[in-house]
């Protein structure tokens, strides 16, 4: 089965569920909101799967 995976620019309302995600799995956090034009979320049917950016 195929599952589609959307990445989608996140948005200013996206910051808090990346730094709050980051910092549960001990990754840096601090810079995340220096980096809001790159950042981008990864949903399949909805649901984010992951974040990235740089």
């Amino acid at each position: 089965m195929k599952r589609e995976i959307v990445l989608t620019a996140a948005k200013d309302k996206d910051i808090p569920f990346i730094v709050e995600l980051l910092k549960e799995n001990g990754l840096p956090f601090s810079d995340i909101p220096d980096k809001r034009g790159s950042l981008f979320l990864a949903r399949s049917d909805g649901t984010v799967i992951g974040i990235g950016g740089g």
